[in-house]
């Protein structure tokens, strides 16, 4: 697990300087934070045991201590015996993608929000909040069909409210709206 080289490039991600040589002779492992590093440990050794385990994402550790997300390739460098005597790790970094990533998951969340309220819109009237005449004919299909398959009897009650034209006329259509309202939950 000691580093041997380093790119220059390496150096950079991590935040050092490019004439910085203290990597040499460094854990690997002492770059990623310190939540990830047991995992790390246990991919090296699945990787020694010639099980490929990568590419891996961990969260590295800059020089100054911020903390950024990497993806981790690696590969065995092999002896004339064929035993592994070295390990070859390419870091990228991947901040950015992972931003994207969660952006994306925040996206497909308020979707779900979105669909859920547009599903309860378009089964409910605006004005009472009760279910309407699609949520109506929905319900209605899915009980026939369950009820084919069961054999079991099916009633229906229908009802229409008597004068509610005339109490609208009388105490206004949002009275009239709360009208529905009580009786639809009270039904």
């Amino acid at each position: 697990g000691s580093i041997l080289v380093i790119s220059p490039a390496a150096k950079k991600m991590f935040g050092f300087e490019p004439e910085y040589n203290k990597f040499i002779g460094s854990q690997v492992i002492d770059y990623i934070v310190p939540e990830d590093r047991e995992r790390a440990k246990l991919n090296i050794i699945s990787m020694f045991k010639s099980n490929y385990a990568g590419p891996n994402e961990y969260h590295g550790v800059r020089q100054d201590r911020s903390i950024f997300d990497i993806e981790v390739n690696s590969g065995l460098i092999r002896g004339a015996n064929m035993q592994p005597v070295k390990m070859v790790f390419i870091i990228r970094n991947i901040s950015e993608r992972k931003q994207a990533e969660q952006q994306i998951h925040r996206l497909i969340q308020q979707l779900e929000i979105e669909k859920e309220t547009a599903q309860l819109d378009a089964n409910t009237d605006s004005l009472t909040r009760l279910a309407n005449r699609r949520y109506f004919d929905e319900a209605l299909s899915i009980e026939f069909h369950r009820l084919k398959h069961t054999g079991a009897p099916m009633s229906l009650i229908m009802l229409d409210v008597d004068q509610l034209k005339k109490f609208n006329d009388c105490y206004g259509h949002l009275a009239g709206d709360d009208c529905l309202r009580q009786i639809g939950t009270t039904l």
